[in-house]
């Protein structure tokens, strides 16, 4: 559990840090991820071929974020929105993963009327045998 912590903490300073970098060191404001890291594995076996995180509880309306640490093969690649429990598309757009991405995926799941959240992975790069990508994301996180 410690480790886990020691990585948000890790990953949510390099973020910060880039984004002053890339803003030309203004202001920037980050708020921390909010509740429980939650670990994924996704095993995609082709182009388009879809697979999903289980539904946790969502207490806010903003933001999901989503953090790629490993993938089988280097270059693979996948893209993934979050929803509801009912398959609604809550995602403004689909978001490009690819090993050490990390990203903001934006939704309107809470404006739904849902509680409930999952991250929808869709193969994009997936060599001829397949390929697992692991990380961790957060139902509740944001600026």
């Amino acid at each position: 559990m410690m480790n886990k912590v020691k990585m948000v903490l890790k990953n949510t300073a390099v973020f910060a840090a880039v984004m002053l970098l890339v803003s030309g060191g203004g202001a920037l404001s980050v708020k921390a991820a909010r509740g429980v890291s939650n670990d994924f594995s996704f095993a995609l076996q082709y182009q388009g071929h879809r697979d999903e995180t289980p539904l946790v509880a969502k207490d806010t309306t903003d933001w999901c974020s989503m953090q790629c640490t490993w993938s089988e093969f280097p270059g693979a690649s996948y893209y993934a929105y979050a929803c509801d429990n009912l398959e609604r598309y809550a995602s403004e757009k689909m978001v490009y993963f690819e090993q050490g991405t990390w990203a903001l995926i934006g939704n309107s799941i809470g404006e739904n009327g849902s509680k409930l959240c999952k991250i929808v992975a869709i193969g994009d790069y997936i060599p001829s045998d397949g390929c697992v990508f692991t990380g961790y994301w957060y139902a509740d996180s944001g600026f």
